[in-house]
C-alpha cells in the first residue's frame, strides 16, 4: 500500500520496525523474543509495504519496556542502529556533505519515517543545540526517547569519524538506576527530569564534513524523499483525522477535540471549520470510527459487551446498545447471532456487507 493511502499519524517506515527487531535478535534477549506477543508481531506477513502501522513499533517497544532483562537495553540497541537502519531518511542522511546538512535533512524530513517525532536546532551563541520530541498521545516508553538520541548520537559520530563531541546532553524522564552507561555513547553525564530532551555540541561542529558521500546518490535520495514528503502531506485533514480516531481507540485513549487538535498543531475552532468545509465534523467521524471499531471486537468474540463500550469511550452500556441499534437497526447481542447464522448459511458475514455502505 502506497502511504498515501493511509494516514501520515498511525504510519512509520518499514525499516524502523525491523531495525528493533534485528536489534532484539542481536541482542539475544530471551525474554523478550520468546514473548508470544513478539512472536506474532514479527510473523506477521506484511508483503511489500514500506509504511506499517505505527502501533507495530509502539508494541514492540512496550514489549522491551516491560521484559528486557537488561534495563539499559535501549542505549546497546544504539550500537546496532548503524547496520541495522537503513531507511530512506537515513540513506539520505549519509550523504549530506556535512553535519549541518545531515541534521537539516534531518530535521525538514523526520515526517518520512516517523511522523510521531520532530528534530530542533536551537543555536545560542557559540553553542548549538538539537532536540528530540516525541507525540505524548502515541505511548511510546521513555526508552524509545533514549535509542533515538544515543541512536543519532551514534551516526553523527560515525559519519564525522568520532570528530563530533557533546558538551551536554539532557532528558525529561527520571534518572534511571543505569545512568552511567550512557557515558559510553553520549561521553557526558546528561541531565534528567528536565524540561526538554536534546544533545549540545560547539557550534563549530556544524562544518564537519562528511566521508565517503556520493553527490549522485544523495540527489537520488533527495528526489525520492521529496516524492514521499509531499505524497505524505497531502492528504486532506478528515483522513488524517478519521485515522487518528482509529489509531487512539486502538489503545482506548479518549478521543476528543482537544486531544486531535493538539496532535495536529492547531486550535479546536480551526480543526472543526476545516472538517465543516470537508463536508463532515469531528463528531461524525468518531462515530464511525466506534462503528467500525465495535464490528471488528463483536466478530473477534473476545470481550464483553460492556469491555467494548468502555473501550469505544461510552459514558456506559446503555449508550453503546443505543448508539448500536442506530447504526445497524439490532442489539450487539442479535448482531451477533445474525452473524452466526450468516456463517452457517451462506458463509458470508453480514459485518462485511454492512460496512460496504458506512
Amino acid at each position: 500500500m502506497r502511504p498515501a493511502e493511509k494516514d501520515i499519524q498511525t504510519l512509520v517506515s518499514r525499516e524502523r520496525i525491523w531495525e528493533l527487531v534485528n536489534c532484539c535478535e542481536a541482542l539475544s534477549d530471551v525474554a523478550t523474543t520468546q514473548s508470544p506477543h513478539y512472536e506474532r508481531m514479527v510473523s506477521d506477513n506484511f508483503g511489500a509495504a514500506q509504511y506499517l502501522p505505527e502501533s507495530i513499533l509502539v508494541g514492540l517497544w512496550e514489549l522491551l519496556a516491560d521484559h528486557a532483562l537488561d534495563r539499559s537495553f535501549a542505549i546497546r540497541l544504539s550500537e546496532f542502529t548503524n547496520s541495522c537502519s537503513k531507511d530512506l531518511l537515513y540513506s539520505w542522511i549519509c550523504q549530506a556533505p556535512t553535519l549541518d546538512e545531515c541534521l537539516k535533512i534531518l530535521v525538514d524530513n523526520s515526517v518520512i519515517s516517523n511522523s510521531s517525532e520532530q528534530w530542533k536546532i536551537r543555536i545560542m551563541g557559540d553553542k548549538c543545540q538539537l532536540h528530540y520530541l516525541v507525540d505524548p498521545t502515541k505511548g511510546y516508553p521513555y526508552q524509545a526517547t533514549e535509542h533515538a538520541v544515543c541512536s543519532l548520537v551514534s551516526l553523527l559520530k560515525h559519519l564525522s569519524q568520532s570528530q563530533l563531541v557533546l558538551t551536554g546532553a539532557a532528558f525529561k524522564y527520571s534518572e534511571p538506576a543505569y545512568s552511567r552507561k550512557y557515558l559510553s555513547v553520549l561521553d557526558v553525564r546528561p541531565q534528567f527530569s528536565m524540561d526538554h530532551n536534546y544533545i549540545e555540541f560547539t557550534r563549530e561542529h556544524l562544518r564537519t564534513p562528511v566521508f565517503n558521500t556520493s553527490e549522485y546518490t544523495r540527489k537520488i535520495l533527495e528526489h525520492r524523499a521529496t516524492k514521499v514528503k509531499k505524497a505524505m502531506t497531502s492528504w486532506s485533514l478528515s483522513a488524517r483525522v478519521k485515522q487518528l480516531a482509529f489509531d487512539m481507540l486502538e489503545h482506548e485513549k479518549v478521543v476528543s477535540l482537544e486531544v486531535a487538535s493538539s496532535t495536529l498543531f492547531m486550535s479546536k475552532q480551526t480543526l472543526a471549520r476545516r472538517l465543516q468545509c470537508e463536508g463532515t465534523s469531528f463528531s461524525e467521524i468518531v462515530d464511525h470510527a466506534r462503528k467500525v471499531k465495535a464490528i471488528k471486537a463483536i466478530r473477534e468474540r473476545v470481550y464483553s459487551f460492556a469491555e467494548i463500550s468502555y473501550s469505544l469511550g461510552f459514558r456506559d452500556s446503555s449508550s453503546f446498545y443505543k448508539a448500536f441499534r442506530r447504526w445497524f437497526g439490532v442489539s450487539p447481542g442479535e448482531y451477533l447471532a445474525s452473524i452466526e447464522q450468516a456463517n452457517n448459511q451462506s458463509g458470508i458475514d453480514p459485518v462485511d456487507i454492512a460496512l460496504l455502505h458506512t
